[in-house]
């Protein structure tokens, strides 16, 4: 049949009765309540989870003033203490900037030993103690333990660049091992499950920071070369500090237990602590250590004693720094400034080198079982530091400083 106008028949409404509209409406508002106030209740957790910004500054600028946390021994004359004669013409703020801790070698030993069996699972704790050994031994002739040929990278994400593939283009026969963040935790709660190493993974209150974290323990346990993410290889690791100047007793044989890169060097810049935390910093963006390493386990315990300390500070629970603070936590926390120190340190020890005994270099420096390259090594085509250009002979991995959680200001 076709259609006609009457089969448009209209449709009928009928009204909703006033007392369901009004429990709708009560509904209504009900749900927009809960609403604004779970929305409220994430704001003051988001907010929560940093320190208040009036406080951040003068939170982390105590932490970073925080001294050692191992106790001074009273009695020991190799103890660094300030003097009225500075080391260098920047003055007595450069000697003291540097956190070295005592010298003394039964001292020194003892420390990380006592580290070694309070702070790491039971089934890493003899073959720690029998490398710290063996590195501390005064016999020269003593063989330390071989570096793997092994390069680490880690990332939140599997990543294939030019500066990635350059790793295993120049370096046959090394393997070439990649950590995400996922396989990074489930490395260290196998490792170190139950210890106080967890613990301090747990309580670094910063990715970043545990980033750091990671690649000392990597080269502790493991051995071999660590280099960030943002790194480009340009020599083969074979090269890396070769025919170096000798300073003291060769140790170790000719392959060295450490290779470090100077990252600043400041010359005679009075105003390098507004820039760098120490006149003569270096470099942990990549590195190359065997297994058991002194340096490594220091900078591990100054790692777990300040993030204890932190914990005192921050009233037992660490929050998160906000990120325009977060540089210069991270540089005396878990960064090059710890590191360095660490490294100092066992430079003093094994063959009394102080810091500014490392300036000026032009190429590499073996001193005992470390070789330190200068600021082309690691750093070439920074513009500063008298740093040559990546096709220098000098030059091994240019860094392209890709660190997107640092402030936007020099530090």
């Amino acid at each position: 049949m076709p259609a006609t106008d009457d089969m448009h028949l209209p449709i009928h409404t009928h009204p909703i009765p006033r007392s369901r509209l009004k429990g709708r409406r009560i509904l209504f508002a009900v749900l927009i309540g809960i609403t604004f106030v779970a929305l409220i209740s994430w704001r003051h957790q988001l907010h929560d989870r940093f320190l208040p910004s009036d406080v951040a500054k003068e939170t982390v600028d105590k932490l970073n003033h925080l001294p050692l946390a191992e106790p001074t021994p009273t009695a020991d004359p190799e103890l660094p203490v300030s003097t009225a004669t500075p080391l260098s013409n920047l003055g007595l703020d450069a000697d003291d900037s540097y956190k070295i801790g005592s010298t003394s070698l039964p001292y020194y030993e003892a420390s990380l030993e006592g580290f070694i069996d309070t702070a790491f699972p039971a089934g890493l704790k003899l073959r720690l103690m029998k490398q710290l050994e063996l590195y501390l031994s005064t016999d020269p002739n003593t063989k330390l333990p071989a570096r793997p040929k092994t390069i680490y990278q880690t990332n939140d994400v599997q990543t294939d660049s030019k500066n990635t593939r350059s790793w295993r283009a120049l370096n046959d026969g090394y393997n070439y091992r990649f950590m995400n963040d996922d396989e990074a935790d489930e490395w260290v709660r196998k490792k170190f499950g139950g210890s106080d190493i967890e613990w301090t993974w747990d309580h670094l209150p910063h990715i970043v920071m545990k980033t750091d974290f990671l690649r000392y323990l990597l080269l502790l346990v493991e051995g071999g070369v660590y280099s960030d993410i943002d790194t480009k290889c340009l020599k083969s690791i074979s090269q890396w500090g070769s025919d170096p100047d000798v300073k003291g007793e060769l140790r170790g044989g000719e392959q060295p237990g450490a290779v470090i890169g100077v990252e600043a060097d400041v010359g005679n810049r009075e105003d390098w602590h507004q820039w760098w935390s120490r006149p003569v910093q270096l470099v942990q963006w990549t590195i190359a250590f065997s297994p058991g390493h002194p340096i490594l386990l220091d900078t591990i315990k100054r790692i777990h004693d300040k993030t204890k300390q932190a914990q005192d500070v921050l009233g037992g629970a660490l929050q998160v720094i906000p990120n325009e603070y977060l540089a210069d936590a991270v540089l005396e926390w878990t960064g090059p400034a710890i590191f360095t120190d660490a490294t100092f340190r066992f430079l003093q020890i094994e063959d009394g080198i102080q810091w500014p005994e490392l300036r000026g270099l032009k190429k590499p420096l073996r001193v005992g079982s470390v070789t330190i390259l200068p600021v082309t090594g690691f750093s070439p085509g920074v513009g500063n530091f008298g740093a040559q250009g990546p096709d220098h002979a000098q030059a091994m991995v240019r860094h392209d400083f890709g660190g997107s959680w640092k402030p936007k200001h020099g530090h």
